[in-house]
């Protein structure tokens, strides 16, 4: 893009503002053409980010702790969910990890869906394909559950600092 000049007689002191005005307008247009580019592509990546790890491995698998105090935040709730999944389940390590966000207001109910490795099944070990479904109230995770691939096979968390009535869902069977 080339700016052009204007030249106005001297006695014109209106024309030249006007002339002045159309200098800087070609300027603004000349950095709202470099920035809208920039502006799309910053929006476009944000909007693929995820806020949870996809693949994440137990560092100690002897020590297993559940997250259970992530905070308020969502991003919080969604990054401590795949952990206390993996920290519930017989695995070492997890991938192709996805969540679902079922809802938001009157506490935050997360399921993670992921694959399981190194899960021992009698004298090997295998894959399995599992979701977990995570319940927050106040930053505090108060019901852990597998909805897929242990149900009924391995441990259900509940927050021992609240009762059923408070939980406000019954118990799965």
């Amino acid at each position: 893009m080339t700016l052009k000049a204007c030249t106005v007689p001297r006695r014109t002191a209106s024309i030249a503002l006007i002339c002045a005005n159309s200098f800087w307008s070609q300027i603004t247009m000349k950095r709202f053409a470099w920035s809208t580019p920039l502006l799309f592509f910053v929006f476009a990546v944000s909007a693929h980010a995820t806020d949870y790890p996809t693949e994440i491995k137990l560092e100690n698998p002897d020590h297993r702790t559940i997250a259970s105090k992530p905070g308020k935040s969502l991003e919080a709730m969604q990054k401590a969910c795949p952990q206390s999944m993996l920290n519930s389940a017989p695995a070492t390590q997890a991938k192709n990890i996805s969540e679902r966000i079922l809802r938001t207001q009157d506490g935050v109910i997360i399921e993670t869906e992921a694959e399981l490795l190194n899960v021992p099944v009698g004298d090997g070990k295998k894959n399995v394909a599992a979701t977990y479904r995570c319940e927050y109230r106040d930053g505090l995770l108060t019901l852990g559950i597998w909805t897929r691939g242990f149900v009924g096979l391995w441990t259900i968390y509940q927050n021992p600092q609240l009762t059923q009535n408070e939980l406000g869902t019954p118990w799965p069977e």
